[in-house]
């Protein structure tokens, strides 16, 4: 039987780069696999279910939360997200370690059952957070600001991941490689 693999989180603000370091990073570690979030947020252009997210309606998420079928859920920004724990637990017994792409208030639920290693992605202003979410240009101006006010409530939650890493502005690969690097060191200790 294989050993069992290993959970890391990948979280911060909306905005930061989360799912950009996530794709390095996955192109990085062929040991590393990304288990696909439910959401009940409608996708955005170019999201695909079952790739980018699974999109669910409310009714069905509730019924999945009343089974108990989530690992870890939360209510960001009105919508619903959460990981199947089934999905989870069947990638890591396969040896194969997770990524998980999730909100802040997902990982610090996580860290405090102290069953991750987290990463608290961060950029290195607000004015940076801000042309992010801008240039994504996926959200309204009133949602915009809502986001940037969350931002420091997330950031408030830093102190829960395992480690907290800024994202430099224009050098995603060198971000991605370290913590790829931390990444290669945590799967030489036991756990």
């Amino acid at each position: 039987m294989p050993k069992k693999g290993k959970l890391f989180l990948l979280t911060g603000p909306s905005g930061s780069g989360k799912t950009t370091i996530a794709h390095l990073l996955l192109k990085y570690n062929p040991t590393l696999e990304r288990v696909t979030t439910y959401t009940t947020r409608l996708p955005r252009k170019g999201e695909i279910n079952g790739i980018h997210y699974h999109f669910i309606d409310r009714k069905t998420f509730k019924e999945f939360v009343k089974k108990g079928a989530f690992l870890e859920w939360a209510r960001v920004y009105g919508n619903y997200y959460g990981q199947k724990e089934n999905d989870i637990e069947l990638i890591k017994k396969q040896g194969k370690n997770i990524l998980l792409v999730i909100d802040p208030q997902g990982m610090k639920t996580l860290m405090e059952q102290n069953k991750a290693i987290s990463f608290f992605l961060d950029t290195e202003s607000d004015e940076l957070l801000f042309k992010h979410l801008c240039k994504r240009s996926t959200d309204k101006q009133t949602t915009l600001q809502t986001r940037l006010k969350k931002a420091k409530s997330d950031r408030k939650l830093a102190s829960f991941a395992t480690y907290q890493i800024q994202n430099i502005e224009g050098y995603p690969e060198k971000t991605a490689k370290q913590i790829e690097k931390i990444i290669q060191k945590e799967l030489t200790i036991p756990r």
